[in-house]
């Protein structure tokens, strides 16, 4: 054998050892290292559950609360109470009736109308802080009804508006 023919040997023996090694040690290595950066990223993810739970927990109760879903036996006191805090001398409650219920399978939606006379400003200003109130928010209607006393040779204003609470059925057990 000529030392040129033994080199080609070589580098061929050489290229078949560098394919043997990578398919059956490099590859498994490469293979390995990725499942255990995979298994590593799942271990804190598994570590930081409960701090994930608690923080899901907290939204889930906002987003409860935003749309209603906080059981309140005595809203209608609430209301009382939020327009008689924000109301001034010339506001004047003249009506909450009993609320409209609807009942579905896993919710109840109750609808109260609350009928307000005064001036127009300071019932608009009522009017808006129901609806930046948390814990009420959904205003569904209101309008307003100018009404003229002949008597008293004035007029005025009657804001009827509703407000629509959805609260979840509470199943025992």
């Amino acid at each position: 054998m000529t030392y040129k023919r033994k080199v080609y040997i070589l580098i061929a023996a050489l290229i078949f050892f560098i394919f043997f090694a990578y398919s059956f040690t490099i590859k498994k290595t490469i293979q390995l290292y990725g499942s255990n950066r995979s298994f590593k990223k799942i271990l804190s993810e598994i570590e930081n559950a409960p701090e994930q739970v608690i923080q899901l927990r907290n939204e889930l109760d906002k987003l409860n609360s935003s749309i209603g879903l906080n059981l309140n036996q005595n809203f209608k006191q609430y209301l009382i109470y939020k327009i008689s805090k924000n109301k001034t001398d010339d506001v004047i409650l003249k009506d909450i009736p009993q609320p409209y219920e609807f009942f579905d399978q896993n919710i109840n939606i109750k609808t109260y109308k609350i009928i307000l006379e005064g001036r127009f400003i300071h019932l608009l200003r009522i009017l808006h802080c129901f609806e930046l109130d948390p814990n009420i928010r959904k205003i569904h209607s209101a309008y307003f009804i100018k009404k003229n006393d002949r008597r008293k040779k004035s007029s005025k204003v009657e804001l009827t508006f509703y407000i629509q609470k959805i609260y979840k059925n509470e199943k025992p057990g």
